[in-house]
Order: C-alpha cells, then sequence, then structure tokens
C-alpha cells in the first residue's frame, strides 16, 4: 500500500512518519490537543489522550505500526498555522481481523478533525481524493465503520460514495465504497 500524500495551498496530508513532520516542534502537544478534543472524541472515546505524554506515547506507536505495515496513519497539517488539523488512518485487513469479527475483511478508512476546521467541507473534499490514490494502488475494497449519531462523518461518507451495507454493533453501522 502506497502512502498518501496530497499537497494543497492551505493543507497537508503526509504519512506520519514524514520527516518534516517528526522534526516539527510542537507535534506531541499538537497530537494531545486533537485527541483530547471532548467534541471530538463524542464518538471516538477509545482515541482520548490525557496528556502530552500520552501523545508521544502515541505518536511512538503510530511510527512502530507504519514501519511494520499494520496500519497507515496520515496527519493533515495546516500550512498556515503549522498546526495538526486532523488525522486520517488506514488500517488494513489484516489488522482488521484481530479486531472484527465479519465476513469480509476490507481496508477501513477513519478520519478525525479539530473541531475549529469542521463543517467547512474540509473532509468531503479531501476524502474522494484520498480513495482515487488508494484504488490506484489496487485498493477497492474500502469500508468505514461509524456511530449512527455522527451526523458530519455520515454525510462525508455517502457524499464520497459509501453506502451502509450492515449494522455493526449496538451503536455503529458498516459503511462500504460503492464500485
Amino acid at each position: 500500500m502506497k502512502h498518501i500524500y496530497i499537497e494543497r495551498s492551505d493543507l497537508l496530508i503526509c504519512p506520519a512518519d514524514t520527516p518534516e513532520q517528526l522534526t516539527r516542534v510542537g507535534l506531541a502537544m499538537d497530537i494531545f490537543e486533537l485527541l483530547s478534543e471532548k467534541e471530538l472524541l463524542r464518538y471516538l472515546p477509545e482515541k482520548r489522550v490525557k496528556s502530552v505524554h500520552d501523545a508521544e506515547s502515541w505518536l511512538g506507536s503510530t511510527l512502530l505500526n507504519l514501519q511494520c505495515g499494520r496500519n497507515q496513519t496520515h496527519l493533515i497539517i495546516s500550512k498556515k498555522k503549522n498546526q495538526l488539523i486532523g488525522v486520517i488512518d488506514i488500517i488494513p485487513p489484516a489488522v482488521a481481523k484481530e479486531h472484527y469479527q465479519l465476513n469480509n475483511y476490507p481496508y477501513f478508512i477513519e478520519f478525525y478533525l479539530r473541531k475549529s476546521v469542521t463543517g467547512k467541507s474540509l473532509m468531503s473534499g479531501l476524502l474522494p481524493q484520498v480513495i482515487r490514490l488508494l484504488r490506484s494502488s489496487g485498493i477497492q475494497d474500502i469500508a468505514a465503520i461509524v456511530n449512527r449519531n455522527n451526523t458530519a462523518a455520515l454525510k462525508v461518507l455517502q457524499k464520497s460514495g459509501f453506502d451502509r451495507s450492515a449494522i455493526f454493533d449496538l451503536e455503529q453501522d458498516l459503511y462500504q465504497l460503492s464500485a
């Protein structure tokens, strides 16, 4: 699976192990600020970090997972503010099998953004680009798991061509990317 790299005039999406991000002062603080936002974590409580030290540990685990091919974590960076504004994770089928019981194991995509940039159609514009890059690298079977109450994420997925395919659990549904 190829890494995703998208550069626009206002933002950059790059793998978490990109040298310019790893050496950027304040990355752990940005991760802490992102992954401790109450509104963002309403539907993703398992992503919460409680301190900058936890954010450093998250970054270390993320880098290890990238290096051994377990998943690909991409940072969404505001070029204007030189600040982390979101994350896109691509989870391969082998890793999904460790966590979910499904008949079919696609690549899963997760995304989350700072509250300050939500409601501006940022992900609605980015997700189709990410999907095109994944498909051009041979990945066709893509899915997401979404909390039924997360209307913003549901809208982004639907605008990007995802359809609800199954109930996942008591609170979430499985969405598959249409062919």
